[in-house]
């Protein structure tokens, strides 16, 4: 067995590797040694063999001559390609080139600035990402309310109390740079320990709903609403952290005005849970010394992602969990991005010839593609 980790995903999972008496790879499996995934490999991974294996499975470029798919080197692939994108360029100008980044391409930050660098070099504003899809609407959001967009974590390993917006993380992992499996070791040992409270969204009653404290089967895509009447719950009753509010935000009222139109009743309905249910999550939510509310990967795929990372940040800032130990926080890794982030804001970033929709991190939105 040769010890590896997987490179699908963010979680870099650890694994077990078989290796036949040729060299060649024959089985993977979770490594339970590994601190952080402790044993855990996705479908996706455990599928990955027998893909790679696969008789249809291209494994070289293939240049498509009167109709038929024929094999050529990748020097003559890359040197072609090249010659017709100078080509296209020359003529019609850079505006005419686009280039999509695909999902995968992002767990590699140097892979994903190499290309964006690509694409300033090609001279076109038109580079495609899967940025819009789950993490941007939260980046956006959170370069609104800090300066600059990133994606803020949930201290889930620290809450008093926690909010899953989705319940198959068991299944699929715990997003973005959320360390599978060692996480929720870490809610169950709070839970033992300090009491920790958490609540479970989802259409479905999961296995990990079953494990935690309580499950609301709210109406799929209507997570938004949701968090949108916890912060009216929170807002109008008064339960808000006043000096929080006091010392580290502004307008404050205008807040309040906005969600006065979204009661407590109105957003139950649309979820389809009790609005006393509702109301009760949110006052102890707001009543946790810590808390925290983790969106899953389907959480802001809807057409009210951005309304719902809104919300998700308000009621971070109105309880006092915004930017501190057991609510969101700022990872800034081995190196911190906050510089070279802060330099393209997307307000004074170019916008998209169809919709004219603002650069986010210098990417449009892959859902503008078909227009």
């Amino acid at each position: 067995m040769l010890n590896t980790y997987c490179r699908l995903c963010e979680g870099a999972c650890g694994l077990q590797a078989e290796i036949d008496s040729s060299g060649q790879l024959a089985g993977l499996q979770g490594d339970p040694s590994d601190p952080i995934s402790g044993g855990f490999i996705c479908e996706t991974a455990h599928r990955s063999l027998s893909a790679m294996r696969h008789p249809d499975r291209i494994r070289q470029p293939m240049r498509r001559v009167d109709g038929v798919l024929t094999p050529v080197d990748w020097e003559t692939a890359i040197q072609e390609i090249g010659a017709q994108l100078r080509a296209i360029r020359g003529q019609t100008g850079p505006g005419s080139l686009g280039m999509y980044l695909g999902d995968s391409l992002f767990w590699s930050s140097q892979d994903w600035v190499r290309s964006l660098a690509f694409g300033v070099g090609l001279g076109t504003a038109a580079v495609f990402s899967e940025l819009c899809l789950g993490a941007g609407p939260a980046a956006r959001i959170t370069e609104m309310a800090i300066g600059y967009p990133t994606y803020l974590l949930p201290d889930v390993g620290r809450a008093h109390a926690i909010l899953l917006l989705g319940g198959d993380q068991r299944a699929v992992g715990w997003g973005p740079l959320i360390a599978g499996a060692a996480h929720e070791r870490a809610i169950q040992h709070s839970r033992k320990t300090k009491g920790t409270r958490v609540v479970v969204a989802d259409p479905r009653r999961t296995p990990l709903a079953d494990d935690m404290d309580q499950h609301l089967a709210v109406r799929p895509g209507t997570e938004p609403f949701l968090l949108l009447g916890m912060l009216s719950a929170i807002v109008q009753g008064g339960w808000h952290d006043h000096q929080f509010v006091d010392d580290y935000t502004h307008h404050f009222e205008r807040l309040k005005e906005a969600v006065a139109s979204w009661p407590v009743d109105r957003c139950a309905e649309i979820c389809g849970v009790e609005k006393s249910i509702l109301s009760g999550v949110a006052l102890k939510f707001s009543r946790a010394a810590m808390g925290t509310i983790l969106p899953g990967r389907s959480a802001f795929l809807n057409a009210n992602a951005s309304l719902g990372a809104w919300a998700w940040m308000a009621l971070h800032g109105v309880t006092a969990n915004l930017l501190r130990p057991g609510g969101l926080y700022e990872h800034r890794g081995l190196v911190d991005l906050q510089p070279l982030l802060s330099t393209i804001p997307t307000d004074a970033a170019p916008r998209t010839r169809v919709g004219g929709v603002p650069l986010l991190l210098m990417q449009a939105p892959a859902t503008l593609l078909a227009d």
